[in-house]
């Protein structure tokens, strides 16, 4: 065998290996969706802590996050774990993370999400400054189960990540910054419950640096921060994150890099009128690749919807609803060994659902679990623009002070750059009025308060040729000038 044929049959040797690699790569995901935290029919409470409230959006949001999974990033119902509700309990979290770690290989591609109550617990040796750990809050809580505390994921992520899975942790929940949700009528819920009375725990543990582990983790809300609810276009509760996620994913192809859909979570989150502060946290690799983590170049721009049920050729339902961003008289396609059959959606039952007809090929062909690829798509002809206006504790002319001391304070360097949109540029210090104190945010995800009236000094922890950008609340009056404009206009 002479030398060249040699090192092409070592070559394709090789490539057939690393063919076969990536041919076993699984895909997995476990998503958790918690709106009852005290069932109607309890009959009381085994826990110290003084209210329960329950949420709206939650389950809302598990449904779209796993169908999103299922249409866009080429995840299988079977490997998807899916918990809501009294199906959400804190051994359900616990031992479905294990089986996680148990059944992951090196190379697979896992996704966590979570959409519930977080919380806080004092723990007597913690190392952070608040003396707190943060916590999920499972379904049973009301029974005097025990939160879930940070440090405790992050030892469960760490296994994961120690494997050498390709993981990714999304958070919907109230201080969800370090463990790693406004109904437009009516206040916001929040998706925070108080922490149990007098609990304590003493763990002086430091928790594994998960960035190091090629972890990417995006959370709703700084550690100190509440996380808000709100509705979408068809006036169903979402988490203001996830609906801003959502949104993300309707406007940017799927294989964006996840830096940029985050910059647009941020965008969403800020232009709804929220305060609170998503956070990023992953490593440079992980801000490039694509949202699950693979490289961007693995993932397909295009849309995919299984078939649950095909009872005729005009009564096909779908698995994928508004959240997958179709409408009617969407078409979709798949092309089988002996035919190309083509959908038509007459349709849109919900978040997850779509009525269909076939308009071309075979019936016999469709069988229940068969990806259809939206081919042509189609805009809705509802209204595409809903104010939602937060409530304000200034007045005009006390807003408009404010403004132009922070205006002036940030021009007097003449080496910051003030933007007017969020999605202008990268690494962008934001200023905003959480409604107590106004907050400097750094791109990094730490924050200062400023206080009430920010301080001249405020402009030195902006390093020279930053980006800033401000995001000024509602006046007291903007809503009746408003609703006197809609009138007379």
């Amino acid at each position: 065998m002479n030398t060249s044929r040699k090192y092409i049959i070592i070559a394709l040797l090789l490539l057939l290996g690393a063919f076969s690699l990536s041919a076993q790569v699984t895909k997995r995901a476990l998503v958790i969706g918690i709106d009852i935290y005290k069932p109607e029919n309890a009959s009381g409470s085994n826990s110290s802590r003084g209210t329960w409230t329950n949420l709206d959006g939650c389950v809302n949001d598990a449904l779209s996050i796993k169908a999103t999974l299922i249409s866009k990033y080429g995840f299988t119902e079977n490997n998807i774990t899916f918990l809501a509700n009294d199906k959400a309990t804190k051994n359900d979290i616990i031992n479905s993370l294990k089986n996680l770690i148990a059944t992951s290989k090196k190379g697979d591609i896992v996704f966590i999400y979570y959409a519930g109550h977080g919380s806080q617990i004092k723990n007597v040796s913690s190392q952070e400054s608040d003396g707190k750990d943060e916590t999920m809050v499972p379904a049973d809580a009301y029974t005097g189960t025990s939160d879930i505390r940070d440090k405790e994921l992050n030892e469960l992520f760490y296994q994961l990540a120690e494997k050498g899975v390709i993981l990714t942790i999304i958070y919907d929940s109230c201080h969800s910054g370090s463990i790693g949700r406004g109904l437009a009528e009516k206040e916001p819920k929040s998706r925070y419950l108080q922490p149990v009375a007098n609990a304590q725990v003493d763990d002086p543990s430091t928790p594994h640096n998960l960035i190091e582990k090629n972890v990417l983790i995006i959370s709703a809300a700084q550690d100190f921060e509440t996380a808000k609810e709100q509705v979408d276009e068809q006036n169903n509760p979402h988490g203001a994150f996830t609906f801003a996620f959502l949104q993300a994913l309707k406007t940017l192809p799927a294989n964006s890099p996840a830096i940029k859909i985050f910059e647009s979570i941020r965008a969403v989150v800020k232009y709804n009128g929220k305060s609170q502060e998503p956070v990023f946290e992953g490593n440079e690799t992980r801000r490039n690749q694509s949202i699950i983590g693979t490289p961007r170049e693995t993932i397909s721009n295009t849309t995919t919807l299984a078939v649950l049920k095909n009872e005729s050729k005009d009564n096909i339902t779908l698995q994928g609803g508004y959240i997958s961003g179709v409408n009617e008289n969407c078409i979709l396609q798949k092309i089988y060994e002996k035919d190309t059959v083509e959908l038509q959606i007459v349709a849109v039952n919900g978040a997850n659902s779509s009525a269909a007809k076939i308009i071309k090929g075979n019936f016999s062909l469709v069988k229940a679990g068969d990806m259809f690829e939206v081919t042509k798509w189609t805009f809705s002809g509802q209204s595409s623009l809903k104010i939602y206006i937060p409530s304000g504790s200034f007045d005009l002319t006390s807003l408009a002070d404010v403004a132009s001391k922070i205006y002036n304070r940030l021009k007097s360097n003449e080496k910051i750059n003030i933007v007017s949109d969020l999605a202008s540029a990268n690494n962008i210090y934001t200023i905003y009025f959480n409604g107590e104190s106004w907050i400097l945010h750094k791109p990094g995800g730490d924050t200062i308060k400023l206080g009430k009236i920010p301080a001249g000094n405020f402009v030195k922890q902006i390093p020279d040729g930053s980006n800033v950008f401000v995001s000024l609340p509602a006046f007291k009056d903007l809503k009746n000038l408003l609703i006197e404009f809609y009138k007379t206009n």
